[in-house]
């Protein structure tokens, strides 16, 4: 993955959950490279015109837009390495709503990273 001249090659692995105050970045369609702390951590997501919860989410304070939904939410260790953390798949302009890892295995079973 190439992002604002950062060849990003090399995921470290994937991550559980984050923890309050934790940077992570992520690299979205509409919005580019956006990083900020983590905010909440397993919070409880009503979304936005249907009666659906989703449960155990992340927020971090950074902004996403609409078509960023499915980017890599992330730890950049500098470099081209990283540490997956999830996958978002919500927001607004100053903050972005995420599925961790551990969470999204659970559902679907271990998905490996190379």
């Amino acid at each position: 993955m190439h992002a604002f001249g950062v060849a990003i090659r090399r995921p470290l692995g994937k991550a559980g959950s984050p923890y309050a105050g934790q940077i992570l970045d992520k690299i979205g369609r509409t919005t580019g490279w956006t990083y900020g702390k983590v905010t909440g951590t397993c919070v409880d997501v009503n979304q936005a015109g249907s009666d659906i919860t989703l449960l155990g989410q992340d927020i971090v304070a950074a902004g996403s837009g609409g078509g960023d939904s499915g980017s890599p939410v992330f730890y950049w260790h500098g470099g081209n390495e990283v540490t997956l953390y999830g996958l978002l798949w919500g927001g607004s302009s100053d903050l972005f709503v995420f599925s961790n890892m551990y969470n999204i295995e659970k559902e679907l079973g271990n998905l490996g990273v190379r």
